[in-house]
């Protein structure tokens, strides 16, 4: 259990850092990036930013009373639920100097504050990376996952991980072997994926996933943060090719061929020019097309709540809880 008290007990101290994330989202300067940053004068403040007024995150538990790594946390959740949306005009997509815009669907955008929001003044939250791993991992495996079922063995693995969080979760410590054994058996799982061509493709991102978080964590997130975000993407990706065309499959397996053919002339000639090839290839040429991206945006903006969304209604129902259980 943390020693830090939520908004130093203070219902004032909460309604202003609600309020202060609020203010920048209302101006338009809030923008869901995984890392901190504030930047208001390019309008690129993140919540944690924002909460600030700061890039510093050093000043975040002094200011908030709330752990910093459950900040993070939130942050790293609302980071793989951004939508990148093409700039109208930019005409060559990847080629073009024209930036993308970034947002989050409008199922998501309530979340820039409900994690505060769910948090009493005076409690005292414990280290909810355990809960909130076990609640993902729960879900990835549940019945009613957008992705489910899982291949029995993934199903089996994430299963056995999240009995390791759980375990953690209740105040148990768990053995540096156990969770040794079970890594194991994850490490082993993704190298045989390696050679399986005939899985989903979100699969090996799972089995990825479970290596990076399965050992016992002392306070440093950063790796298993960073895993969300890779673990999100492919989720995301393979229930937009659901919504797919027989013609928007076939721009996508474009681009894969394209990229395969980049990589063995690369690989072929130091001296190969990346920039002329990316230019010159139809395939990349109609994947990064303005029109194309506007595609891909409309379907990630409609399967993004499904994975990012979940994970994020997981960390506020885990603060929840916490608090229930005498935080």
């Amino acid at each position: 259990m943390s020693d830090l008290i939520a908004f130093h007990g203070s219902s004032a101290l909460k309604k202003q850092c609600i309020e202060r994330i609020e203010k920048y989202r209302d101006a338009g300067s809030l923008n869901p990036f995984i890392n901190v940053a504030w930047m208001p004068e390019h309008s690129m403040c993140t919540p944690l930013g924002a909460l600030l007024e700061s890039a510093d995150v050093d000043k975040f538990e002094p200011a908030t009373g709330l752990p910093l790594q459950l900040a993070m946390l939130y942050q790293a959740l609302l980071g793989v639920s951004v939508v990148s949306i093409p700039h109208e005009g930019s005409g060559d997509g990847a080629f073009s100097s024209a930036p993308p815009v970034f947002l989050l669907p409008d199922a998501i955008a309530g979340h820039w504050t409900a994690w505060l929001e769910g948090i009493k003044p005076g409690s005292r939250l414990p280290d909810l990376f355990a809960h909130v791993t076990a609640w993902i991992l729960r879900d990835l495996a549940s019945a009613d996952h957008p992705v489910a079922p899982l291949p029995p063995g993934v199903q089996a693995r994430v299963s056995a991980v999240a009995q390791l969080f759980e375990a953690e979760a209740a105040g148990q410590v768990v053995p540096a072997q156990q969770w040794a054994a079970v890594r194991k058996t994850c490490v082993e799982m993704t190298d045989a994926l390696a050679v399986d061509a005939g899985q989903p493709a979100f699969v090996k991102p799972i089995t990825e996933f479970l290596e990076s978080v399965c050992w016992p964590w002392a306070g440093d997130y950063a790796e298993p943060l960073q895993s969300l975000r890779s673990l999100a993407g492919p989720i995301t990706q393979a229930l937009a090719t659901r919504l797919s065309s027989a013609k928007d499959l076939e721009v996508i397996a474009g681009q894969g061929r394209a990229m395969g053919e980049y990589v063995a002339l690369a690989q072929k000639d130091p001296k190969f020019d990346a920039q002329a090839f990316f230019k010159q290839s139809k395939e990349l040429t109609a994947y990064w097309s303005f029109e194309f991206q506007q595609v891909l945006a409309n379907q990630q903006l409609q399967t993004t709540p499904l994975v990012g969304g979940r994970m994020l209604a997981g960390l506020v129902e885990c603060i929840g809880n916490a608090q229930s259980n005498g935080a």
